[in-house]
């Protein structure tokens, strides 16, 4: 199965430990309140977090989810991104990038 899934995968992840936090859009309010997750693997194109027992993340959320690079100047990112799976405490998530957004 991890061999099939190596062939799917369209963009190389590397593994990291950053801490993040993210906060899900709902239809009721702009946000909801702010959560404390782990990126533990990041592609240009998504990403894996960890987030804590009692999440709400449920498959097809718009979450805007902001963490810093282990790049010499700490470079923050915010991004939105769609959670694509929740397994347990983890969730996949693909970037949303708008015309004319940078990768």
């Amino acid at each position: 199965m991890s061999a099939y899934r190596k062939e799917r995968r369209k963009l190389l992840r590397r593994k990291t430990y950053l801490e993040s936090h993210y906060w899900k859009h709902s239809s009721y309010t702009v946000f909801d309140k702010i959560e404390k997750a782990i990126v533990v693997d990041l592609s240009t194109g998504g990403c894996r977090i960890h987030v804590s027992d009692g999440h709400n993340l449920h498959r097809n959320d718009t979450i805007t989810l902001v963490f810093k690079l282990d790049d010499p100047d700490r470079t923050e990112i915010q991004q939105e991104a769609v959670i694509r799976w929740v397994l347990g405490n983890f969730a996949g998530c693909k970037f949303s990038y708008k015309h004319g957004d940078k990768v």
